[in-house]
């Protein structure tokens, strides 16, 4: 089985912070959508994750934050 990549090799990969991809590696993997292999790698099961989020009451919210990472 393929170990996937750490969270340094992720961080360099997509050209961002190494903390900023630590934190968001580490939600998604908690969220069960990034598996964590014993070697410390990130696999994931699919290519792409689609959000589909409708903001029809938006006079309801008091605030939205919505963050995606691309791996």
């Amino acid at each position: 089985m393929h170990e996937g990549m750490n969270t340094r090799q992720l961080a360099q990969g997509v050209g961002r912070n190494y903390k900023n991809v630590y934190t968001d590696v580490n939600a998604l993997a908690d969220l069960g959508l990034l598996d964590k292999s014993d070697g410390g790698g990130f696999t994931a099961a699919f290519d792409e994750i689609v959000i589909r989020a409708p903001l029809h009451d938006v006079d309801s919210l008091q605030s939205v934050q919505l963050r995606i990472a691309l791996l």
